[in-house]
């Protein structure tokens, strides 16, 4: 949109926005030793598959494995203890389905300095005696490697590695500040925390 005295107003949704910057510096996005989690172009998973459930149980078969990638890891947070292989249980990988959710909105990412009370406060009565608040951030962790691994990301993402992004390299986060003069935001009150902290970054 052009305004009258010639100056450009752009138009785009917060999740466009953190599609954007993913996309451009999605090479930033690494595991603990460096390793890329996008090594292929990703691409926009569909809101119609419904393969979420599929990565939630290779999750947890990797976990009982003893075959994933726990670096970074929350230095309170103890490991999850685990001794028998999985066996593929609906309730359990619904469960997780949730709570991948809300560390996604709350826009917890594996490599920001996470804690065992923030886990604590953002999950709550998520956890029971099925599912240690360790076994869950877990699969939460191995979730988004292999989506990566896979290069596929959804809606959610589009907003946490966005902001992920911003808040590990400060430099960038400067550049989108310089370029807008002014920010106005329709519907604020629907943003989910992680939405909230990407606009108020800019």
């Amino acid at each position: 949109i052009l305004r009258e005295d010639e100056r450009t107003a752009l138009s785009t949704t917060i999740n466009s926005f953190g599609e954007k910057i993913f996309r451009k510096y999605r090479t930033l996005l690494v595991y603990g030793d460096g390793k890329l989690y996008y090594e292929q172009e990703p691409k926009l998973k569909s809101s119609q598959d419904n393969t979420d459930q599929l990565f939630v149980s290779k999750a947890l078969t990797n976990i009982y494995a003893g075959t994933w990638q726990s670096d970074p890891w929350p230095c309170d947070l103890e490991r999850p203890q685990l001794e028998e292989g999985y066996q593929q249980n609906d309730a359990v990988e619904i469960q997780c389905l949730d709570v991948i959710r809300i560390l996604c909105e709350q826009g917890i990412f594996p490599t920001l300095s996470v804690t065992k009370e923030q886990l604590e406060n953002v999950l709550g009565k998520k956890k029971n005696a099925k599912c240690s608040l360790s076994l869950l951030y877990a699969v939460y962790m191995v979730f988004l490697q292999l989506r990566g691994k896979d290069s596929y990301y959804n809606f959610e993402e589009q907003v946490l590695f966005g902001l992920t992004i911003l808040r590990q390299y400060p430099s960038i986060a400067k550049e989108y500040q310089m370029h807008y003069e002014h920010v106005l935001v329709d519907e604020l009150q629907d943003f989910t925390p992680a939405q909230s902290a990407l606009f108020l970054i800019l």
